[in-house]
């Protein structure tokens, strides 16, 4: 198995250029690669919308294809934000609520059992 190597050459400011980043052909381009490595050091801005997208794709390769995403020279800002969005994408997981939903034939019968609350 191999490592694909990718540098990243600017600050990132949208999703596209995320999806872009990893716009493959897996099947094809992804042939014995078991590691994407990608070289972070130009880029000293990643807002939350594309780190939100980077993390997604990286946990899609992992689970479709067990292709494993890794980093490398990562500033603090940026490594704080991809830490920021991985956490918050956890919790979202764990903490998924139900609610219930209730449907009225009138709003006489909606107000009556707004009064039983």
């Amino acid at each position: 198995m191999k490592t694909l190597n990718l540098v990243i050459k600017s600050d990132i400011h949208t999703r596209d250029e995320i999806r872009n980043l990893f716009n493959f052909d897996v099947e094809k381009d992804l042939d014995n690669v078991s590691t994407i490595m990608i070289d972070m050091l130009k880029c000293s801005f990643l807002s939350r919308s594309p780190a939100h997208e980077l993390v997604r794709q990286a946990k899609k390769l992992k689970s479709d294809y067990n292709i494993s995403v890794q980093f490398k020279s990562l500033n603090y800002e940026v490594e704080k934000m991809i830490n920021v969005v991985s956490s918050s994408l956890q919790n979202a997981m764990k903490e998924k609520q139900l609610y219930d939903f209730f449907a009225f034939k009138d709003k006489k019968q909606l107000f009556d059992e707004l009064e039983k609350m």
